[in-house]
């Protein structure tokens, strides 16, 4: 204690000729063998380099410079401006310890999911420190400071029969195709309110995913874009799902809608350009259908009168219950459940599905699937059947 107490009351000259009485020339030598190893290997860091405050380098340097779609732009810029700057934006970047990470960690509230999500833009913003050499090592990484846990992909419950189709016919007229088509190609429902009568080939049983349409905040609103992950891909298509397209198109005929158009891989040049794209499932009105007002109102409505929900007290929007695992999306994993049963291989599948991995196929359908178990116990059956008597 004496020694830090002293250590503290000296100037810059004082402590430098402090140092070379403690290292003297083999030390002095020592150290600069060791810059030159560092140069040589082109990891030396200057230390001069990482003074420059944590909220100047994220603001001037690291905002500006993300390739990032829009919503994931917003995601950071919360996380940094609620959370990360006012902990730790006063702090060199190279003054930052772990401590000061599991400080930060220990102070945001609410949920794992959503500290996770938080020390996960951190951890990201000092990995970009250490790649421009700003500092030798990420914090975040350190011994004794949590990792943020990757999202797990859950089993889902899938929908009996029964339950889809008493959905379906629930549905307004103008959504029944809408409803087949999500649970016969497998779409995801921003997927589904984007389909063009061009993306469908009856002849060869195909329908093309090649557009969403996409909400973006910052004033966008609706936009068109690629699918999730820019992965467009080719889904299958049943002749009764197109049999219900036709009807469909006959009676409302598609509508052209113009939007924006969003990709995050073109030039900024080209971001939000307009597009024109006859729509196959529209309002009665002619505008495009919006998702967040049918999840509200004609989808909670369906799931009223199927008896998957209760009835509230005053039929309008808002009051219905909350019903996150039976969502439009549930159209999709009926889909996916449906063909796994009927015998179809796990990578085609997940290849309609658009999943990155046939692992998440597997983890969220394999287990939970309709009428999971039924060929294993007919197979048994046919084994041994007659076989087994009293006695044995």
């Amino acid at each position: 204690m004496r020694w830090v107490v002293r250590w503290r009351n000296l100037d810059g000259e004082q402590r430098k000729e402090h140092c070379d009485r403690l290292t003297g020339p083999e030390g002095a030598n020592a150290v600069r063998l060791k810059v030159e190893e560092q140069l040589a290997r082109r990891t030396y860091v200057d230390p001069k380099a990482g003074a420059v405050l944590l909220s100047v380098w994220v603001l001037t340097v690291w905002l500006p410079g993300l390739g990032v779609d829009p919503a994931s732009y917003d995601t950071f810029e919360r996380h940094l401006r609620v959370h990360i700057l006012p902990a730790l934006g006063h702090l060199a970047v190279n003054k930052i310890l772990p401590s000061d990470v599991k400080r930060l960690r220990a102070s945001i509230p609410g949920a794992r999911t959503y500290r996770d999500s938080i020390m996960s833009t951190l951890a990201t913003v000092m990995q970009a420190t250490v790649a421009d050499r700003l500092r030798e090592d990420n914090p975040c990484h350190a011994d004794g400071v949590p990792r943020p846990r990757a999202a797990e992909t859950r089993p889902v419950d899938v929908w009996p029969e029964e339950r889809l189709v008493g959905v379906l016919d629930a549905l307004p007229n103008h959504l029944w195709a809408w409803g087949a088509t999500g649970a016969g190609c497998g779409h995801r429902p921003g997927e589904l309110v984007a389909i063009s009568p061009e993306d469908f080939d009856p002849a060869a049983g195909e329908v093309q995913v090649v557009r969403q349409l996409k909400w973006m905040s910052k004033g966008r609103g609706w936009v068109f874009a690629p699918p999730k992950f820019e992965k467009e891909r080719t889904t299958i298509l049943a002749d009764s799902v197109w049999q219900a397209v036709g009807a469909h198109m006959e009676r409302w005929p598609p509508v052209k809608v113009e939007l924006p158009w969003f990709d995050k891989r073109e030039a900024r040049s080209k971001h939000f350009r307009p597009m024109k794209v006859p729509l196959v499932f529209v309002n009665k009105n002619g505008t495009f259908i919006n998702l967040k007002r049918v999840n509200e109102w004609e989808w909670k409505r369906a799931l009223v009168d199927a008896g998957v929900i209760p009835a509230p007290e005053k039929e309008r929007r808002g009051e219905y219950e909350a019903a996150p695992d039976d969502a439009p999306g549930a159209l999709r994993h009926f889909f996916a459940s449906s063909q796994l049963a009927a015998g179809e291989s796990v990578h085609d599948v997940a290849a309609w599905m658009g999943h990155t991995d046939p692992m998440v196929t597997i983890r969220r359908y394999i287990r939970r699937r309709t009428l999971a178990g039924d060929h294993g116990r007919s197979a048994t059956d046919r084994l041994l059947s007659g076989r087994v008597t009293p006695a044995r």
